[in-house]
């Protein structure tokens, strides 16, 4: 099935996304604590893994599970976004989405670890 959605295509189309893009970003780090903080997270173990020199793989694994992590918690940003806007009442699925976004962001920072942690066993006992 084919969407007819009319609108700008070809680069003004990348162009508008991407500002979007950017205005999403703006508005995760002035107005969420956890997006900073996991950013900061993910900051910490790019420079860390720099400076313990883990080399081109080591810190581009850590710099990708580290973007992957800011990610999540913008989808979790996202998503308590609209269970706040939709729900006024205490709502079992809108518990359950926030409960989800929060998981997944809880699933990514685990994985984030586990990189790093195997950088740091393959960088000083390999």
């Amino acid at each position: 099935m084919k969407m007819n959605k009319p609108g700008t295509t070809g680069v003004k189309r990348i162009i508008n996304a991407s500002k979007y893009s950017m205005s999403g970003l703006h508005d995760c780090w002035t107005n969420e604590p956890a997006f900073r903080q996991d950013f900061m997270l993910g900051f910490a173990l790019v420079c860390s893994s720099v400076i313990m020199g883990f080399g081109f793989w080591g810190i581009v694994s850590t710099l990708v599970s580290g973007i992957l992590l800011v990610a999540a918690e913008a989808v979790n940003t996202a998503i308590e976004a609209v269970v706040d806007r939709t729900g006024s009442h205490k709502d079992e699925l809108g518990r359950m989405a926030k409960d989800v976004g929060s998981s997944i962001v809880f699933l990514v920072m685990i994985s984030v670890l586990i990189v790093f942690a195997a950088n740091c066993y393959c960088h000083f006992f390999k």
